[in-house]
């Protein structure tokens, strides 16, 4: 038996005979973080056959090249090498947007074009090496034969659906206690692994890379990822040079993501741009805490280059690399793909009764079977690289 000597507190009297007060409710750390794939779902949500899906891509002929000559030309010059004479065909009126020169092309041959110069009122201009050309039109003579056709190739795409699985183990006799901080009962555990289910497709339709994996074929079966946002992203990805974002780099970001087409945008914010934004453009902002046509609140900025709606994507925040991001995406562009075929759905759910034969026990998962869809991607972009703003 204990003996205390002196004056009695909470430190030396029986710890186990402590009554403490404790919440009958439980609170979770984390909240719901699954901006994109809420998006994507919602959108533009379709089955595929195949957990391999293909989708193809075509763009227009490029109207912009190069002149490709170290030493320049001078004004006389009627044969000039350019980066890439696919582009071009005889008969095309190109402006040298640098010298301000406009020269009418006659013949091509690889790369080399024959030109005649000073064809308009500017005359001719000594060429410099890397001058931005511009196909501005087509100038052809009465009666003339029909010019040369100019199309460009389909390009294929592919993805893979990716098999996400979050487990739910409890026995029957965990089940029936009762416990402080609300019940561990199985409603609540189901609640709790579809959020952590949900923030791992979150991360994969952000950061994935897709993947098939074969290697293990004759031990075990393939296995595949699915390709994120940012895999997909090239033309559109901006990292700020010194880390500190100002309001103009912003803005430039933006006409660049406007640039290609899309008169609507959605942006992913991490906090710290979102305070970026937030402190810059009160004026340009209104707020909507629940926006009616995508159920979630958003900030809707107005800008000279078109209207993106700003989302805070929290997942962003989880390290101080992704809290330097941004995203914005074409909402027509993006989508969710679920493997669907022969009567068997495998988009999310809940699989009940998982447990072994005579298991005392509670054993589901949550399963999905999903895969990120995006088209044309520079009509999305990523900002990078932010550790502070101005």
């Amino acid at each position: 038996m204990a003996v205390i000597q002196g004056v009695r507190s909470t430190e030396n009297i029986s710890q186990d005979a402590r009554k403490f007060d404790h919440s009958d409710k439980l609170w979770y750390v984390s909240a719901d973080y699954a901006v994109l794939a809420f998006f994507a779902r919602k959108l533009k949500k379709v089955k595929v056959m195949d957990p391999e899906y293909r989708w193809f891509e075509k763009e227009q002929p490029s109207r912009q090249d190069a002149v490709n000559y170290a030493t320049g030309y001078t004004t006389g010059a009627t044969e000039i090498t350019v980066d890439d004479g696919t582009k071009f065909r005889a008969g095309d009126v190109v402006r040298d947007v640098t010298a301000g020169e406009q020269f009418r092309v006659t013949v091509v041959a690889t790369n080399v074009l024959t030109i005649s110069r000073g064809w308009g009122d500017t005359v001719a201009q000594a060429l410099v090496d890397d001058d931005v050309l511009v196909i501005i039109g087509n100038a052809n003579a009465e009666g003339a034969s029909i010019r040369a056709a100019l199309t460009t190739q389909k390009t294929k795409k592919t993805n893979y659906t990716q098999i996400f699985r979050e487990p739910i183990d409890i026995t029957e006799t965990g089940a029936a206690t009762e416990t402080y901080g609300g019940p561990d009962d199985l409603a609540t555990l189901r609640k709790e692994h579809l959020d952590v289910h949900m923030k791992d497709i979150e991360r994969a339709f952000l950061f994935g890379e897709p993947k098939e994996d074969t290697s293990t074929v004759g031990t075990d079966e393939p296995i595949r990822a699915t390709g994120g946002l940012e895999y997909f992203l090239s033309t559109n990805v901006t990292a700020d040079a010194n880390g500190i974002l100002t309001e103009a780099e912003f803005e430039d970001w933006i006409g660049d993501v406007f640039q290609y087409g899309g008169e609507k945008k959605f942006g992913l914010l991490s906090s710290l741009i979102a305070s970026a934004v937030n402190s810059w453009a009160k004026s340009k902002l209104n707020m909507f805490p629940k926006d009616k046509t995508y159920g979630i609140a958003v900030m809707n900025y107005l800008s000279v280059h078109g209207e993106i709606n700003f989302v805070l994507e929290r997942l962003l925040t989880e390290n101080a690399v992704w809290n330097g991001m941004a995203f914005a995406i074409d909402v027509e562009r993006v989508g969710y793909r679920y493997l669907s075929g022969n009567g068997r759905n495998r988009d999310t759910k809940l699989l009940k009764d998982r447990q072994a034969a005579g298991d005392d026990k509670i054993k589901e998962e949550y399963l999905s079977e999903i895969g990120f869809w995006l088209a044309t991607e520079n009509r999305h972009g990523q900002l990078k690289g932010v550790t502070a703003y101005s």
